[in-house]
């Protein structure tokens, strides 16, 4: 199953119309949907925290 499942992530837009990926195709859109609800949140933090980090580096770089 998780082998299957792997297979054909992120392959949902080959196998749309394909009835026998159909079961696959949906549950590579559930696995979407929490993956950017997750992703949506981290990526912003992520974003943050570098935008922080050249904030810190461009500060400190003349004195080093």
């Amino acid at each position: 199953m998780y082998i299957k499942r792997k297979k054909y992530m992120f392959r949902y837009f080959d196998s749309k119309y394909d009835l026998t990926h159909f079961h696959a195709y949906f549950q590579n859109i559930i696995a979407l949907k929490f993956f950017i609800k997750f992703a949506d949140k981290s990526l912003k933090i992520l974003a943050f925290s570098k935008a922080i980090c050249k904030v810190i580096v461009e500060l400190i770089w003349p004195f080093w």
